[in-house]
């Protein structure tokens, strides 16, 4: 069994936030995620992502935006063929 969704931050050391995007779907390509950050420039490189249930969140939100964006998500997921 693998995770339903994936949270994580556009900007890690080593590893970011994209680069394990891009890996874990390659295992699991319907796996839904969300990128943070709280530099707006980077939301520039979802470019480099297929945006098929990809979300991205800006820093600061709300807890309530993040729970919406989940439950939307997983609610997507859900009825993907």
């Amino acid at each position: 069994r693998h995770c339903q969704i994936l949270v994580t931050d556009i900007d890690m050391p080593k590893l970011g936030g994209v680069d394990l995007t891009k890996l874990l779907r390659n295992q699991f390509p319907t796996l839904p995620a969300i990128l943070i950050s709280g530099y707006s420039e980077e939301m520039s490189v979802l470019q480099h992502l297929p945006l098929d249930q990809i979300c991205y969140l800006q820093k600061p939100f709300a807890v309530s935006k993040l729970i919406t964006t989940i439950h939307n998500l997983l609610q997507l997921a859900e009825q993907a063929p």
